[in-house]
């Protein structure tokens, strides 16, 4: 992976990381309804807007709790740090012929991406997790059959935590690295 040539993108793009240390802090319901207005915006195929997010504030600790049960014990370590975190469900099938959506996760990583920019814009980070136990969300939140449970996410301020592990100090610090362009774009 060449990473020395380095093209012009947007700060908020380049400030973006998934971190695993988050401060104490508590984030306002105005921060919340500003990334779910960025997800709100997203594109998506024929504006079917096949996302769905639960979430539980660090305020509120029994949810808190409850949604943190449902990560695996690597991600609770760090993510019980986090102001909030989000269930994501996908809608399964499009609204107006019911048809299998197969854009869903597609459309559905565009609202998080959009979620993540806002996040860096208001001085939050987002990290999305694939480590959870889908079955035990369905005990812990309602989950309607036309939805799926895609990932979770936590949301917070940077901050230290001494708990993390050697690699997961290194990605901390680090940026990881990324393809080359060459190595995803080709031209025709």
């Amino acid at each position: 992976m060449d990473n020395t040539v380095k093209h012009s993108i947007h700060q908020i793009i380049e400030n973006r990381k998934s971190i695993r240390g988050f401060a104490n802090y508590h984030i306002s319901e105005e921060e919340l309804n500003s990334l779910f207005e960025a997800a709100r915006w997203s594109f998506s195929a024929i504006n079917e807007q096949p996302w769905n997010y639960v979430y539980a504030t660090s305020e509120n600790e029994n949810s808190f709790q409850q949604m943190l049960s449902v990560l695996a014990p690597a991600n609770q370590a760090w993510a019980k740090k986090s102001s909030v975190l989000i269930a994501v469900l996908a809608k399964l099938n499009y609204t107006k012929n019911n048809n299998p959506n197969a854009m869903r996760l597609h459309d559905v990583g565009a609202a998080n991406m959009s979620m993540a920019l806002q996040a860096v814009d208001l001085g939050l980070q987002l990290h999305p997790m694939g480590g959870f136990d889908k079955e035990k969300l369905k005990s812990v939140i309602t989950i309607a059959e036309d939805y799926e449970p895609v990932l979770m996410m936590a949301i917070g301020k940077k901050g230290e935590n001494p708990d993390l592990l050697p690699h997961q100090l290194d990605s901390e610090n680090n940026r990881g690295t990324r393809f080359s362009i060459e190595e995803f774009a080709k031209k025709m």
